[in-house]
């Protein structure tokens, strides 16, 4: 009986982490990953960087550093990152966003999430790419 109390405490005890509830500011920069994800979706789609640039606007010294990069690479705006998907892909798609923690300090954020992006290319097979993702945000007046 004391086994089953232990293991059903360790049970109750362990929440998902997206059932958390956030605060306000964290609930705005969550919003705002969703609307980043959304607009790079209509941006490939559309072959509009603008589209993309309008809802999340960069800083010059941006970066991206995906998994199996030896180095963080420049962003680049529509000649960098932008260029090469929308010339690689014909859609992308994004799902399961969950965040794991989202760290407001001043006018920074520090955003800890999993999401998954699937890419159709121009040719060849549909990729399913679960990631997780560290975002940065500075809040600009």
């Amino acid at each position: 009986m004391k086994r089953i109390i232990i293991v059903a405490v360790g049970l109750l005890g362990a929440s998902p982490v997206w059932a958390q509830h956030w605060s306000r500011e964290q609930q705005d920069v969550i919003d705002q990953i969703t609307r980043c994800n959304d607009a790079w979706v209509e941006s490939v789609a559309r072959k509009t960087f603008e589209v993309y640039a309008k809802a999340c606007p960069e800083t010059r010294e941006a970066r991206f550093w995906y998994p199996g990069s030896p180095a963080p690479s420049p962003y680049g705006g529509a000649d960098g990152v932008w260029s090469r998907s929308t010339a690689a892909n014909r859609a992308v798609s994004w799902q399961d966003l969950k965040p794991i923690t989202v760290q407001i300090d001043g006018d920074v954020a520090l955003a800890y999430y999993s999401v998954t992006w699937t890419t159709v290319p121009h040719t060849g097979e549909t990729r399913r790419n679960p990631s997780h993702r560290l975002t940065v945000f500075r809040r600009v007046n």
